[in-house]
Parts: structure tokens; sequence; C-alpha cells
């Protein structure tokens, strides 16, 4: 029942996403009165929400599988983010060239970060790398992508070992306040990432809280609680400093922007508990048919501002929108239901051949 009502909040989540950027960058931002664009306004909190929905999701199927083989689980996660990956970096190339932009050595350096997984926006100092050709979406896949792969030495060989008795949680939060001031001395992609590790691992506290006791309590939810409040406090150290320095402060800038990030952790635990002390009441009615698009979710999240990108000026701005929606939706369905299937398909037979045992991607 609980996976079901987490893919209709990816489902909604992804549309959000996707029509707040239809809405900031395009006519529609200077058009739609300021009551309909303010509720569409946090796609940065969007994105904080796909954080802890992967932690829940990813712990619940490692615990389902019980799987050592780090080989299986590195394919497994390579195989559901990559293929889509690799398409709409294609699809970015495409569209540039339809644009008519110039691609030089600079944009394929970038795409080589991309590939490894080392892009971040500009609004924090320290990137390696920018979204390639502008697709600002890719910036929380460097971040995802890596607590995957933080996750299975940390879960198999360091929390689950029964001489350790403490919480995860405060384990990780000691690896995520360490790295934060790591990254306030110097600035730098790798240590902003591992300090961004808690919001993913709140996911995973809240997965491992559900199967001990089937429920959610303020007393059960306190270690997340505390974990984020902590990190709250620590994210706002560089705002202080700031406002004491005069300098200017802006929400989607660093230092702001990182502590909104942790601020609405809290408020969508908190928010979370209230509705789940009320029996998620109106839950299915709100939410359930967006779980329709929870398989498209992912495709839709990394190719849409491919399309808000794409030219298309000889239309009026407003067919252009409807056009470039109709083509996130088409192109996300081929990815995802026509494409992914025949990859996924192909290679795990392939691993199967040469005895390795065939398994679902999830």
């Amino acid at each position: 029942m609980i996976i079901k009502k987490l893919e209709a909040i990816r489902g909604c989540a992804a549309l959000y996403v996707v029509v707040h950027h239809f809405i900031g960058y395009s006519v529609l931002k200077s058009q739609l009165p300021l009551l309909v664009r303010l509720p569409f306004r946090f796609g940065q909190e969007a994105v904080i929400l796909f954080f802890l929905l992967s932690g829940f999701v990813i712990y619940l199927s490692a615990i389902r599988n019980n799987d050592k083989n780090f080989k299986k689980y590195f394919l497994k996660r390579f195989v559901r983010i990559y293929p889509v990956l690799l398409f709409t970096f294609l699809l970015s190339i495409i569209v540039a060239l339809i644009n008519h932009a110039p691609l030089d050595v600079n944009d394929f350096k970038t795409l080589a970060g991309n590939f490894l997984m080392l892009q971040d926006e500009a609004n924090k100092p320290g990137y390696f790398v920018l979204p390639f050709l502008e697709n600002r979406p890719l910036w929380s896949l460097g971040y995802e992508w890596w607590f995957y792969m933080m996750f299975y030495p940390l879960f198999f060989y360091v929390i689950r070992q029964p001489f350790i008795k403490i919480n995860s949680i405060y384990i990780i939060l000691l690896i995520s306040a360490s790295a934060w001031f790591t990254y306030l001395w110097y600035p730098n992609h790798i240590s902003l990432v591992v300090s961004y590790f808690i919001l993913w691992w709140c996911g995973v506290a809240c997965a491992d809280i559900y199967i001990k006791y089937k429920t959610f309590t303020l007393r059960n939810l306190k270690p997340v609680l505390i974990s984020l409040l902590v990190m709250n406090c620590l994210t706002f150290i560089p705002i202080i400093a700031f406002y004491k320095n005069h300098l200017r402060l802006t929400q989607i800038m660093y230092p702001v922007v990182v502590f909104r990030h942790f601020a609405f952790a809290v408020i969508i635990i908190l928010s979370g508990l209230a509705w789940w002390k009320l029996k998620l009441v109106k839950f299915d009615k709100l939410f359930s048919r967006f779980a329709n698009l929870s398989p498209l979710s992912y495709a839709m999240y990394l190719t849409h501002f491919v399309f808000i990108n794409l030219e298309l000026t000889m239309l009026n701005p407003y067919v252009a929108i409807a056009v470039k929606l109709i083509l996130t939706f088409a192109y996300a369905y081929m990815l995802e239901m026509k494409i992914q299937p025949v990859v996924t398909s192909w290679f795990f037979k392939k691993k199967q051949k040469t005895g390795v045992v065939n398994y679902k991607v999830s």
C-alpha cells in the first residue's frame, strides 16, 4: 500500500517540477497572475521530496533483496539511470543544433563531467561542471547517483554490523556535518554532496521506522528531526556571516538555497506525520491519479527542460508551450515504456548467459 502511495507522490512531484519550469521559463511567467504562479514556485523543494522518496525506496529494496553483491547493486542502478540519461544528452545536442547554438570543446568537457555525475548549478560555490547544455534539472542527478554509491558500503558494511548500537542516522549526521564544515572551509562539490547525504538518508531512516513499527510517531521520528534540525543550524551559519558582512542574500543563491533545502525537509517530515495521524485523509482523492505518471517521472524530469529550451519562434507562444508539453510526455513515454524495457531486458539477458542471474531493475 505504501509503495503505491509513494509512486503517486513521485508522479505528482515530477509533474509539479515540469509545471514549475514551464511557468518560470516561458511567457506564462509574465502573463499568469501572481496567485496562479505562487503555488508553483517551489521546484527546489520538490527535488528534496525526491531525495526523501529515493532513500525510502532504496532502503526497502535493499532489505527485500538482502544482496551484498555490489556489482549487482551497481548494475541495477546504472541500467536504471544511464540509458535515459544518455538519450537526454542526445536530445540536448539535437535541440542545440535546431537552435543553431554552437557546440565547442567546453560543451563536450561538460558532457564528460555530467556523464561522471559531477554537475551542479552555479548558485552554489565550488561546483565542478554545470548541467550539460543548460538542462538545469540534471543538477540533482549529480547528488542522487552518489547517494546510491555511498548507501551501499555504509548500509552493508557499517550500519548492519552487530557492534553498531547507535541509530544509523546519527552516523550519517556526523558524516554530513563534517562534510559541511569542510565545505565552509573550502567550497567544493564533493563536500556539498556528502553534506546533503543526510537529507537522502532521512528517507532511509523513515523506511526503517516503517518496517519496524508499521507506523510513524513523533517519538520514533525524533532522531530524524534532531538530525535535520542540527543541519538546519549548521547551514544557517553562512547566512549569519553574509548578513554581518552586508552581502546580498537571495532565496535561490547560496547560502540561502542550501538552508531552504534542509528547512523544507523538516516541513515535509512534520507535515507527513500530521497527515499520517489523520490516517492520510483524502490522500487517494488528491494523489492517486498521479500514480499513472510515476513510470514516466524520471524521464519527464530529465527531458522537460530540454524541450523548454527548444526555440519554436514560428509558433504562437501558447501553442509553442502546448507543443513542448506534448513532446515532453511523448519522449518520456518512449524512453520509459519502449526503450528502457528493451535495454534492461537485453542487458540482463546477456548477463544471464554469462552466468549472472537475471533480475528486475527497481
